[in-house]
C-alpha cells in the first residue's frame, strides 16, 4: 500500500495522462522506493476511472437539472447529496485499504450526509406544505371576490364588507413566508 502522498501523486499523474502509461507511473513509483507493478497500477486507474466517470456523470445530471428549472424543489440538494453518497460508497467498497482513523472519518460523513438529507427532506416537505396552504388562500381569495361581483351585479349589495369573506389576496410570486432551507452545522 502507498502513503497518501504517493497515491495522491499516481492519481494526479494518471489524470495528466489519461489513464494511459502505466508502465512509466510503475517506474516512478518504483523509484520512489515503492515496488508496485503496471497491472495494478492499471487496476488502480481503472477503478479511479470509472469514479471520475460517476462523478462526472452525477455532475452533469445536476447541472441539468440547474439549468431547467429553479431550484425550487431543492434538485441542486438532492443532486449533491447523490454525489457525495456515491464518493462515499466508493471509499467503503476500498475498505480494506483503510485504517482506523479513515474508517471513523467515513462513518461520520455518512452520519453527517444522513442528518443534512433528513433535514433537506424535512424543509422541504414544510415548503410544500405552507405553498399549498398559501394556494388555498388564493383560491378562496378568488372564490370571495367573483362570489362579491355576483352579489354586487345583482344589486343587492352596495357594500360587501358587510358580509365576511376570507380574502386574503397574495401575490403567488411572493416567496416570503416559506422558511429558509436548514443551515449546516458544524
Amino acid at each position: 500500500m502507498l502513503p497518501p502522498q504517493i497515491r495522491k501523486e499516481v492519481e494526479r499523474r494518471m489524470l495528466a495522462k489519461r489513464f494511459s502509461d502505466y508502465e512509466g507511473l510503475a517506474e516512478w513509483v518504483r523509484q520512489q522506493g515503492y515496488d508496485i507493478s503496471d497491472d495494478s497500477l492499471w487496476r488502480y486507474g481503472k477503478s479511479l476511472k470509472q469514479e471520475f466517470t460517476a462523478a462526472r456523470f452525477s455532475l452533469l445530471q445536476a447541472r441539468m437539472l440547474a439549468g431547467q428549472a429553479p431550484d425550487h424543489k431543492g434538485r441542486m440538494m438532492q443532486a449533491l447529496i447523490q454525489v457525495v453518497q456515491q464518493k462515499l460508497l466508493s471509499a467503503l467498497s476500498e475498505a480494506e485499504e483503510l485504517d482506523h482513523a479513515d474508517m471513523s472519518k467515513l462513518v461520520h460523513a455518512v452520519a453527517e450526509l444522513g442528518r443534512v438529507s433528513f433535514s433537506h427532506q424535512r424543509w422541504t416537505a414544510e415548503v410544500r406544505k405552507r405553498k399549498k396552504e398559501r394556494r388555498r388562500r388564493e383560491e378562496q381569495a378568488v372564490i370571495a371576490r367573483d362570489l362579491r361581483e355576483i352579489l354586487q351585479e345583482e344589486g343587492g349589495i352596495d357594500e360587501p364588507d358587510d358580509y365576511e369573506f376570507q380574502s386574503d389576496e397574495h401575490d403567488p410570486n411572493d416567496l416570503s413566508d416559506l422558511p429558509l432551507p436548514p443551515k449546516p452545522q458544524s
